[in-house]
């Protein structure tokens, strides 16, 4: 004997005591009222993939044009406003767009691709006995960085040969040299460079140079910092203004929010690398914390910084400077004696001791 699908409902309502319709009886019930009322039909709802899609950047707009404003802020103390004017491009949304060859822009799959792919120049270098640096008991021929490389050499002439054995490495692998792009930096503590013998790649002069950026530092001969704290310095500026225009199109009011913003804006870039160079002079950090802060709390830009920050409860930069870059050193100081930090930090120390530091 076959029990069919209404049997089953009838026997388990029973058991259960239920007196409602199961979902699928209310549904037909429900589509059969509608027929004897108005002789309408229920549609049914096709099923799409909306709910699944990814936010766009007009979708976000649309959602934060509609946001009620001279509303409370919310858990993170900012109000409607501060969204409402920031410019698109401070969202952090693109315009979509499709990528049908390669990796996708800014995926980490992208560098790791790339290091296999250069791993046997290493060994190329290797084997060539060419010049590189010694580090520890180690000798490191190239630092790469996903399609970044930087050639490592003691001498004019053996930079000169590592030069020459890329161009043999890359004709071989099929790729290609940004000339322009590429410099040659020498590291020294002063002094007039001697005169070389010109440095070529593929038949063009590399350029020599005083000052390079790799990886969002400013690297000089001198092996100093100040380059790149005046750079990042003058970015937090621009920031902290741009900050200041939108708390004040927002009418953003009170000192711990506008302090939490400044910060939120500002520090996240002037901090950057702060383990490098934190243990040097921070003066243009201290007068850029004071500017701001006398901005937020209305007062003439000749008050004293020390009133500030006992005002605000802010300490000085130079103390959260230390406190990041001591943090880091104990960082480095707990891994393996096989790392390259760990390798560069015994180094220095063996340099201090001798009294010969970097």
């Amino acid at each position: 004997m076959r029990i069919n699908k209404e049997s089953w409902i009838n026997h388990f309502k029973k058991l259960l005591n239920a007196e409602e319709d199961s979902t699928e009886t209310k549904e037909e019930n429900h589509k059969q009222r509608g027929r004897e009322q108005g002789n309408w039909e229920v549609e049914e709802i096709a099923e799409d993939d909306f709910l699944n899609r990814d936010f766009g950047a007009e979708e976000v707009r649309q959602a934060l044009n509609k946001m009620k404003t001279k509303k409370a802020a919310g858990e993170d103390g900012i109000a409607a406003e501060f969204y409402k004017n920031l410019p698109a491009e401070a969202m952090g949304i693109s315009e979509s767009f499709k990528t049908e060859t390669g990796v996708r822009q800014g995926c980490s799959l992208s560098p790791i691709l790339f290091n296999i792919f250069l791993e046997d120049l290493d060994v190329t270098l290797t084997k060539r006995k060419e010049e590189g640096t010694v580090i520890g008991k180690t000798k490191i021929f190239v630092m790469k960085f996903a399609d970044d490389m930087v050639l490592l050499a003691e001498e004019a002439e053996g930079l000169r040969q590592m030069l020459k054995t890329l161009e043999k490495y890359v004709k071989k692998n099929k790729m290609e040299v940004n000339v322009t792009k590429t410099k040659i930096m020498v590291f020294r503590k002063g002094g007039k460079l001697k005169k070389e013998e010109s440095r070529n790649f593929n038949g063009k002069e590399l350029e020599i140079v005083g000052i390079y950026k790799y990886l969002g530092f400013w690297f000089s001969t001198t092996g100093t910092y100040s380059r790149q704290m005046r750079n990042v310095a003058g970015k937090a500026q621009k920031a902290s203004n741009a900050g200041w225009g939108v708390m004040m199109s927002s009418r953003i009011k009170g000192l711990r929010r506008r302090a939490y913003l400044l910060d939120t804006l500002v520090k996240s870039g002037f901090m950057y690398s702060v383990e490098v160079w934190g243990w040097h002079n921070t003066n243009e950090w201290e007068k850029l914390q004071g500017r701001y802060m006398k901005m937020i709390m209305g007062l003439d830009r000749q008050t004293p910084a020390y009133i500030c920050r006992l005002e605000s409860g802010k300490t000085k930069v130079e103390v959260e400077a230390r406190r990041r870059a001591g943090s880091y050193l104990l960082e480095i100081m707990d891994i393996g004696e096989e790392r390259w930090p760990k390798a560069c930090l015994l180094e220095e120390i063996r340099g201090l001791e001798n009294n010969n530091p970097s």
